[in-house]
């Protein structure tokens, strides 16, 4: 549960949504200049690896959302080192 290519047993939507506050306070439209982009803080050559054009910060939250959880599902919380398994011990019920 939660090892890349493995979602089972995650509420998607509170991994998201705990992944989102930690990483931006939940602010999707976020651009702080430090080279990582939107509510689930993507660099550009993830975001276009995920199939986004632009900027993460100009897409939708459900855009975001959806490209956010595809990289859980590929790549598990590597991507998000610190806020990752937090949000991921979060969405299974854990304590963090």
């Amino acid at each position: 549960m939660g090892a890349a290519g493995d979602s089972s047993g995650v509420d998607r939507g509170r991994f998201l949504a705990s992944l989102s506050q930690c990483e931006s306070g939940g602010n999707y439209a976020i651009n702080t200049g430090n080279g990582f982009y939107g509510g689930l803080q993507f660099d550009p050559p993830t975001w276009a690896g995920m199939g986004g054009v632009g900027l993460p910060s100009d897409a939708s939250k459900a855009e975001q959302d959806d490209r956010g959880w595809a990289l859980f599902e590929l790549r598990g919380v590597a991507p998000w080192p610190y806020c990752g398994p937090r949000a991921l011990a979060d969405a299974v019920g854990g304590v963090r």
